[in-house]
């Protein structure tokens, strides 16, 4: 099974365990392809639609998983046993997210979250919760950045600076190529933006602001 570049990245983030939740399923293809790279024992596909659930069902019968995932019906991570141990959710806003994880009856010891947007407010979450930031990935797929995060649950105070909550404690220590890029990119945007700005004498000095919080993190 050959997953997207995205799909990839989530699975790559998702540690060696017993039992995995996948919140939003997608068809199911998450879990099976751990199950058959023996990553993990058991899995719950979770969706709260009907429709896309059905279709994860049946895409886990061409597998002859059925004895190792098991398909929910539900609303996040409602339903889910405390045991599971690792808990994927993505391909949603960061909004979405949270108030998925402030539902969730249970803490579990791994969150691996991809957000299309309001990442900040995930890490804020995160650190609110006491999760610390163990690792994080980007990957593009058309037209799209799209950030990882594997977080693992603690006892102790999280803490993170504005820059980290935005731009990725991990991901600014990495520097990946691809997180540079995505930065580059932004700065050009930015930076033109200003110089159009300066041509009718005008000034935005947030934009201002964020082309130097830019240039500091891609210089650090």
């Amino acid at each position: 099974m050959i997953l997207s570049k995205r799909l990839q990245a989530i699975a790559n983030q998702v540690p060696s365990c017993k039992t995995m939740a996948d919140i939003g399923t997608d068809h199911g293809i998450l879990p099976i392809y751990l199950c058959l790279n023996h990553r993990i024992n058991q899995a719950y596909a979770c969706d709260i639609a009907p429709k896309s659930l059905n279709k994860a069902i049946e895409k886990i019968k061409k597998y002859h998983l059925e004895k190792q995932i098991t398909p929910l019906l539900g609303d996040g991570m409602k339903m889910l046993p405390q045991s599971v141990e690792s808990i994927v959710i993505a391909g949603m806003g960061g909004h979405l997210m949270t108030k998925i994880l402030n539902e969730s009856p249970h803490f579990h010891p791994h969150l691996i979250l991809q957000a299309n947007t309001h990442m900040e407010m995930v890490r804020m979450w995160l650190m609110e919760n006491q999760y610390v930031i163990v690792d994080e990935s980007i990957v593009f797929e058309k037209k799209q950045y799209y950030e990882i995060i594997h977080a693992k649950k603690t006892n102790e105070s999280i803490f993170y600076d504005d820059f980290a909550l935005k731009y990725g404690p991990i991901l600014m220590q990495k520097k990946d190529p691809i997180w540079l890029q995505k930065y580059h990119q932004l700065l050009i945007t930015y930076t033109n933006i200003d110089r159009q700005l300066q041509q009718s004498q005008k000034k935005d000095v947030k934009l201002l602001q964020k082309i130097e919080e830019i240039k500091k993190i891609v210089q650090d």
